[in-house]
């Protein structure tokens, strides 16, 4: 039932979403519920392959898919991707920078001596940096249109609630400046466009569930009120309600999504 969430509950027909990171996961999830709601999508990543087996599943719904191998740390291939979905659709009305990571190919996550001056200034680039970039090259565009709307996925991991251990704590100080942006976004650009962030608790993706311990997932739902993970689904609900007009006057919020942690 949760992969259905998206479709028939807010039509998007004639508007363009661009979603970073959605070849696959969150990203995937979240183009899909737009897909299925009507919107033109525009999914980057920067693995082409991933990029085209994703675009298979959206053009199935009889959605406009365009791919743009991206890598949203780098400012020309940003403005790359910003040319690529003005030539082929004119225009973007939503964007999602979901594109993030709590470690990768280029930096790790670790104990804070034990991390090189790279593994820092990499995780907040991929994290933080990206969202300001891909914004930068869309948000001129929706303020002269005069509206817009952009999610950020952010972390539970950012919330002073939620103490973040050792091997995350840069990632952590990375999605806590992504909620602090969120906010200098969204005083910056209103009324036209709506800023807002999702602070996501556990979500089920491969790639998480790969690295993850069995009986740390455990203990993990144990301690989550819905005795589950979220599902990319989940999270793309409330990002097709935010990107909404249902959403008019909810903008510069940190938003939890996380089955009651």
């Amino acid at each position: 039932m949760a992969e259905q969430q998206g479709a028939g509950r807010w039509d998007f027909s004639g508007k363009v979403a661009v979603v970073t990171g959605g070849s696959d996961g969150i990203g995937k999830g979240v183009a899909l519920g737009f897909a299925r709601a009507g919107a033109s999508v525009v999914i980057a990543a920067r693995r082409p392959e991933k990029l085209a087996e994703a675009a298979e599943d959206l053009r199935a719904t009889g959605a406009r898919v365009l791919t743009v191998p991206t890598d949203v740390s780098d400012a020309a291939s940003v403005a790359n991707l910003a040319a690529a979905t003005h030539a082929e659709f004119g225009r973007a009305d939503v964007l999602v920078n979901n594109a993030g990571g709590s470690f990768g190919p280029t930096f790790r996550n670790g104990p804070l001596l034990e991390l090189e001056e790279a593994d820092f200034a990499t995780c907040l680039a991929v994290n933080v940096t990206s969202a300001f970039l891909v914004s930068k090259a869309f948000v001129p565009g929706m303020l002269e249109r005069g509206s817009g709307a952009i999610i950020n996925t952010g972390s539970v991991m950012a919330g002073d609630w939620r103490a973040p251990n050792a091997p995350l704590g840069v990632y952590a100080t990375a999605k806590a400046a992504l909620h602090k942006l969120t906010r200098v976004m969204a005083l910056e650009w209103a009324p036209a466009v709506r800023v807002n962030c999702l602070s996501a608790g556990d979500i089920e993706t491969p790639r998480v569930m790969a690295w993850r311990d069995p009986a740390e997932v455990a203990a993990t739902k144990a301690k989550i009120a819905m005795s589950r993970f979220g599902t990319p689904a989940d999270l793309a609900s409330l990002t097709l309600f935010l990107a909404s007009d249902e959403a008019a006057w909810i903008t510069g919020s940190v938003i939890d999504i996380n089955g009651g942690l």
